[in-house]
């Protein structure tokens, strides 16, 4: 078998980065371990700073015994998996895009999933599957999802698909992706979205309404926060913060026009901007014509624990999130949970997961996609110190409410451990 079980003893995040539960995974006693229903987790990648809700999932598991199966790992030491097994494949971590796509959707015509593992790659799954004794399995994004589910048929293994974004918007262009999928919903155990707008496009497709739970992936809760009502500079300063990609989807120029607009009357607030990707370098050259200078901060990819500090030290946090020109869509973006969860109201968009998170008026503003001249002038007034108090405080109680990640990980945990007894049942 060409894929290589590895169980990782390298240095592991903080606890403030991780939050891992004492009843987690890692914490389990062997005893108890040996009883417990065993959960594959499969992904393309496992380790992205971008994904760090799925390294949550995995460590803070404690009702099943979990494994990870991956075709790309990042960050190995920063998101170490201590004893929990990883098996990581050594094929191609997206073969519909490859030059043997053609030949692929030929092979996997009669069962109609153009996406379906083929050849060695099946048979390396499948033994991976069996080695684990795994009574679930949980792939994250829908091509995961399809790609592994012929072996999960062929084992007698529930599968629960679980969709996050890109796989419910944009892929579905695609109509090889969007046909394997409508042929495939009735196979798959339960549905897992991120968002109620997800649900409908499942429903959309053909999926039954009872397979569909909306389980968004949480974040973690800061413990007390100094009350941020005189945190900025007595004289309107108040600081802004982007944590993100800098991609179309989340349009960070138009947040920094709508900064730049703010800022001609309030001078002295500042924004900083965390994140990196291929609007970056645009984005400085925006800042620059708009003449902003010292009031924008541009930090760059930072780690999980950097990023918390700059939350905590952060007033309100900006995100104008839009439909990409392809499609492209957030699911329900953990950025915006996590500022929430430490206490920070927020100004954003009305677009996807977003109006799921944050109730206008009460736990900050949202704007219509684009509308950066309205996104500015909301900036302005939730500068004021009274008014992002009063609104960070509700964040962080709605946060608490709804978003913590352990209570998250808990209700899925509690989906995948319903089907894995239906596995057992049958087995027995």
């Amino acid at each position: 078998m060409k894929a290589a079980f590895s169980a990782r003893n390298s240095i592991r995040p903080s606890m403030s980065a991780v939050e891992k539960h004492p009843g987690s995974s890692l914490s389990t006693k062997a005893g108890d371990a040996d009883i417990m229903p065993k959960c594959t987790i499969v992904a393309k990648t496992f380790g992205a700073t971008s994904e760090v809700w799925l390294y949550r999932q995995a460590v803070n598991m404690s009702r099943l015994r979990p494994q990870v199966i991956c075709w790309e790992q990042q960050n190995a030491e920063a998101y170490s998996l201590s004893d929990i097994p990883l098996v990581k494949l050594p094929y191609d971590a997206i073969p519909e895009n490859g030059s043997g796509r053609w030949l692929r959707r030929l092979r996997n015509a009669p069962s109609g999933n153009y996406y379906g593992t083929l050849g060695s790659e099946r048979s390396d799954i499948s033994s991976a599957l069996r080695d684990h004794a795994s009574d679930i399995i949980i792939c994250h994004f829908g091509p995961i999802a399809l790609r592994v589910l012929p072996v999960a048929v062929s084992l007698g293994i529930p599968l629960v698909a679980h969709f996050h974004g890109f796989d419910i918007s944009t892929s579905l262009k695609n109509k090889w992706y969007r046909k394997s999928l409508q042929r495939s919903l009735s196979k798959f155990a339960a549905l897992v979205v991120v968002a109620t707008y997800q649900r409908d496009a499942l429903i959309e497709l053909g999926a039954d309404p009872n397979k569909i739970h909306v389980i968004p992936c949480g974040s973690p809760i800061a413990g007390e926060v100094t009350n941020r009502e005189d945190a900025g500079e007595v004289d309107g300063g108040c600081r802004f913060i982007f944590v993100g990609r800098f991609v179309e989807k989340k349009d960070p120029i138009a947040t920094l026009r709508a900064f730049a607009s703010c800022r001609v009357q309030l001078p002295n607030v500042t924004l900083e901007m965390i994140g990196d990707g291929p609007l970056l370098n645009q984005c400085r050259e925006t800042a620059s014509e708009l003449q902003l200078g010292d009031s924008v901060q541009f930090l760059g990819s930072q780690t999980n624990e950097i990023v918390m500090q700059r939350l905590l030290a952060a007033d309100v946090f900006v995100q104008h999130s839009i439909t990409a020109a392809n499609g492209d869509k957030e699911g329900w973006p953990v950025s915006i949970a996590e500022a929430m969860g430490y206490g920070l109201p927020v100004v954003s968009t009305r677009h996807a997961g977003i109006v799921d998170q944050v109730v206008e008026g009460q736990t900050g503003y949202l704007v219509d996609e684009g509308d950066w001249q309205e996104m500015a002038a909301r900036m302005v007034e939730i500068a004021t110190p009274a008014v992002r108090s009063r609104m960070g405080n509700a964040s962080k109680e709605r946060a608490t409410k709804f978003f913590d990640f352990h209570m998250q990980i808990a209700e899925l945990e509690t989906l995948l451990t319903q089907y894995s007894e239906t596995k057992r049942n049958l087995a027995s």
